[in-house]
């Protein structure tokens, strides 16, 4: 008598291979991540029952969501609200032109703020002699604190 291996098997091991396949089409920097993650794959598949499909896949997707690096959102240049010469002005890092003119220096810091909580960048207040006074983050914190 010949023993036929079980039909679900097939499904889960394809599955393995796809993953397998996200896995090394991940960027060239993490190259020496790579091993553990399809290590977590595998472990991962085989922890899930042969007999579901769906179950499996699920389950291989978790591995490589959590095998494979994340990439960072990337964050557009600051808002700084500056001295200017008919009052204050916001202007974005890098920026020659300023984006709005203001009156005082709270309207300026509140429509700065603003801007900076909506595109989830850094908002830098000068002072009056232009110099940097203060700072604060609305996104990815610039010192790496989360």
């Amino acid at each position: 008598m010949t023993t036929r291996k079980p039909a679900a098997r097939k499904p889960v091991k394809k599955a393995v291979k796809k993953a397998v396949k996200k896995v090394k089409a991940a960027p060239k920097k993490v190259a020496a991540k790579k091993p553990a993650a399809k290590k977590a794959v595998k472990r991962t598949v085989k922890k899930a029952a042969p007999k579901k499909k769906a179950a499996a896949k699920k389950t291989v997707k978790k591995a490589v969501k959590k095998a494979a690096p994340r990439k960072k959102a990337k964050q557009g240049p600051a808002v700084h609200t500056v001295p200017h010469d008919k009052g204050w002005a916001n202007k974005r890092a890098g920026a020659s032109k300023v984006s709005r003119v203001f009156s005082t220096k709270t309207a300026a810091q509140k429509a700065g703020r603003e801007t900076a909580m909506r595109e989830k960048v850094e908002h830098i207040i000068h002072n009056a002699s232009g110099k940097m006074g203060e700072r604060n983050s609305y996104g990815n914190d610039p010192r790496g604190r989360g």
